[in-house]
């Protein structure tokens, strides 16, 4: 709703929360494929579908929502993804497609979402997203390029 954009940080934090509980994929720390052996986030990205014929108002949400989280500090890479090859046929006879868009992924900015956004409507998300977070707090200690003071 466009009255959350006139709300104290704290309650756009707090409706962002049960918006992502729900919807937020949680990222991933493994080696990159691409052959280097560094480790990094993954997949981190906010996922909805909507039928085909609300696409133009789907995409205005999902830049609604990238605004809105970018007044808090989490910040989305600029892409929307339409995904063609996840097609649903609704009970209505209408075509949903999924789309995506992604969040950034450096350390400091995945560390950042994980402390301000509890996802209190899912301990079982918010348990997998703190392991993923510990594991690459721990490598990051290995590699020698941890510094708690440039996330909290």
């Amino acid at each position: 709703p466009k009255y959350i954009f006139e709300q104290k940080k704290e309650k756009r934090i707090s409706f962002l929360d049960g918006l992502f509980s729900s919807e937020i994929a949680v990222p991933s720390f493994k080696e990159d494929n691409r052959g280097n052996r560094v480790k990094r986030f993954t997949n981190f990205q906010f996922g909805m579908s909507k039928i085909d014929s609300l696409e133009k108002e789907h995409r205005q949400f999902l830049l609604e929502l990238i605004s809105l989280s970018n007044s808090v500090g989490v910040t989305f890479t600029p892409n929307i993804r339409k995904d063609n090859t996840r097609i649903t046929l609704k009970k209505s006879g209408n075509i949903s497609y999924g789309y995506r868009i992604f969040l950034q992924t450096h350390f400091e900015k995945v560390a950042y979402f994980n402390k301000i956004f509890p996802l209190r409507y899912s301990s079982e998300k918010k348990f997998r997203f703190d392991k993923q977070l510990n594991e690459a707090i721990a490598y990051r200690k290995w590699k020698g390029t941890y510094w708690k003071h440039h996330i909290f």
